[in-house]
C-alpha cells in the first residue's frame, strides 16, 4: 500500500553509457549531466532511443532496472490537469509571486495559501525553480513536480474501474509509453484494490547524504555522488529497509 515517487536529479554528473542505438551503431559514452543522456539518445534515434539510453544510464549508475517508460509533454500536462478540473496546491508567498509574474502561462492572479491551478498554471508551478528562496533549484522543482503528480493521483484514486478506464482512454493518447494496452489494463486491475489507501513516499536520487556540489569545467556546477552507496541504499529500500530519504 505504498508508492515510492523518486526524482533523479538532472545535474547528477555521471558516466554516460557506451550505447548501441536502434540502427546498430555503437556510440562511446563520456561523463556528463544525467539530463544529457536523454538528449544524446534522442539525437541518435528519437524518443525510443532516448528512453533506451536513459534506462541504460540509470541501470549502470544506480542499479535501477526500468520496466516501462512513460513520457508526458508540456501540452499533455496542461490537458491532464484541465481534464481533472484543475488541482489544489498550497502556495507559499514566493511561489504565488513567481506565478503572478509568469504572463506566458498564468492568465490570472493567485494568492499564497490553497489555490486551484488550471493546466497552464500547474505546468508553470511544476517547472518553477527560481522562486525567491529556491537555493537548491532542481530539488525544489522536483518537490513541486511530485506534488502535482500526487494531487493528480488523488483526483482519480477513488474512481471505479469503469471510470478509470474512461480516464485512461482519454489521457493515454497524450503520453508516449513503452507499455502496451494490456500492460496498462493489467496494472489498473492490480492497483485498484490498493488505490484508496495508498500512501506516498517521496525522495530524490542521488540520495541527500551521498552527493555534493562541485564545479566541473566545461560543465559548470554539477552534483558528484558515490555510485556504490546509492546502489546499496536503493536496493535496501526496495527490499524493505527504512526510507533513506
Amino acid at each position: 500500500k505504498t508508492m515510492t515517487l523518486t526524482s533523479f536529479l538532472r545535474d547528477a554528473f555521471m558516466k554516460m553509457p557506451d550505447y548501441r542505438d536502434l540502427s546498430g551503431r555503437l556510440h562511446a559514452g563520456g561523463y556528463d549531466r544525467l539530463n544529457t543522456c536523454y538528449h544524446m539518445g534522442y539525437s541518435f534515434g528519437g524518443t525510443a532511443d532516448a528512453m533506451q539510453m536513459l534506462n541504460q544510464c540509470l541501470y549502470e549508475n544506480f542499479g535501477v532496472d526500468v520496466d516501462f517508460n512513460i513520457e508526458v509533454g508540456f501540452d499533455g500536462v496542461i490537458q491532464m490537469v484541465d481534464y481533472c478540473g484543475g488541482i489544489p496546491v498550497e502556495l507559499t508567498e514566493a511561489e504565488a509571486e513567481y506565478l503572478n509574474a509568469d504572463d506566458l502561462y498564468v492568465t490570472y492572479d493567485v494568492q499564497s495559501g490553497l489555490q486551484y491551478l488550471d493546466g497552464m498554471a500547474a505546468l508553470s508551478y511544476a517547472r518553477m525553480r527560481k522562486a525567491d528562496g529556491d537555493a537548491d533549484s532542481d530539488i525544489k522543482r522536483t518537490d513541486r513536480q511530485q506534488k502535482v503528480i500526487e494531487v493528480l493521483f488523488n483526483k482519480v484514486r477513488h474512481l471505479s474501474l469503469k471510470d478509470l478506464q474512461s480516464v485512461a482512454d482519454t489521457l493515454l493518447p497524450l503520453v508516449t509509453t513503452t507499455m502496451t494496452p494490456k500492460d496498462v489494463a493489467d496494472l489498473m486491475i492490480k492497483m485498484l484494490p490498493h488505490l484508496q489507501n495508498l500512501t506516498f513516499e517521496k525522495g530524490s536520487i542521488p540520495i541527500k547524504t551521498t552527493y555534493w556540489g562541485e564545479l566541473q569545467e566545461p560543465y559548470g556546477s554539477v552534483l558528484l555522488f558515490y555510485p556504490d552507496q546509492n546502489k546499496r541504499l536503493i536496493r535496501e529500500f526496495t527490499e524493505g529497509e527504512p526510507n533513506p530519504w
